[in-house]
């Protein structure tokens, strides 16, 4: 077997730098997109904090050799508030939401009903947080984030459809709970059985209008750099994956104090 030479040595040595300047690369703005939207983090909701402009000892951080380090406050920069107020789509008619438009917290839920982790988290923890809903501090709007094929795709164009007739979140609820076959026939059918119009529901189901809502909504969601789901934005704090209850709640009590 011959050896190679000089010049195929130099081409691989050169071909090794470029994939590794370019992994690099990739994890640097991976790293920028993912924290572009993170206020605090979503495990360990940072509490108010109540720092007054003499800066009280009693309230301001310290630092590890135990001097005063700069005091914490809620204040948010504009642009990243600018961005997250953007994706409300505060319509109090929208199909898609639940809770008063005018809720203190605001959550903006980001989906795929091919997802296992979204399915736990709409079918588990959706409910305990309704009692949230009922008094007027948490509004959630449901955003399609299909990533997971072309039967992702399909369901949410199923899901939208149903939101036509008013029907979204007994579709969505269904959707989860007892998943049909991924065809527009079963899909159709479905909507049958929870009482919507079959014939309208298929029109809708492949419209132009409606395809193009989902490739919007499903752009929107990965321009934002959410590239796996369920993923939330719970006030001005992100959140990822289907986490228990008592991290939502504490997250939205952290973003009600801040509100």
């Amino acid at each position: 077997m011959s050896q190679p030479t000089n010049a195929t040595k130099r081409k691989r040595n050169t071909i090794a730098a470029l994939i590794a300047l370019l992994t690099v690369a990739v994890l640097i703005i991976t790293l920028v997109i993912s924290g572009a939207f993170i206020s605090q983090p979503a495990s360990k909701p940072a509490p108010a904090q109540n720092t007054t402009a003499s800066g009280d000892a009693q309230n301001t951080p310290k630092n590890a050799d135990g001097s005063e380090s700069a005091p914490a406050t809620n204040e948010l920069d504009p642009q990243l508030k600018q961005a997250v107020e953007a994706e409300h789509r505060n319509d109090p008619h929208d199909p898609r939401a639940l809770g008063s438009i005018d809720a203190p917290v605001i959550i903006e839920m980001y989906s795929d009903y091919r997802c296992g982790h979204c399915r736990d988290w709409s079918l588990t923890t959706l409910p305990q947080l309704q009692g949230l809903i009922d008094d007027g501090t948490v509004r959630i709007e449901y955003n399609s984030l299909p990533i997971l094929g072309d039967a992702s795709i399909l369901a949410a164009q199923a899901s939208h459809a149903a939101a036509l007739q008013n029907k979204f979140w007994d579709y969505h609820t269904e959707l989860f709970a007892n998943p049909p076959e991924t065809t527009p026939e079963a899909l159709t059918a479905l909507a049958g059985k929870l009482g919507m119009d079959t014939e309208k529901f298929a029109a809708d189901l492949v419209s132009p209008e409606t395809v193009a809502a989902i490739n919007d909504e499903r752009n929107r969601g990965l321009s934002l750099g959410i590239s796996g789901t369920p993923a939330f934005l719970i006030g001005y704090s992100f959140v990822s994956g289907a986490l228990p209850a008592d991290k939502f709640l504490a997250t939205i009590e952290s973003e009600r104090q801040r509100s």
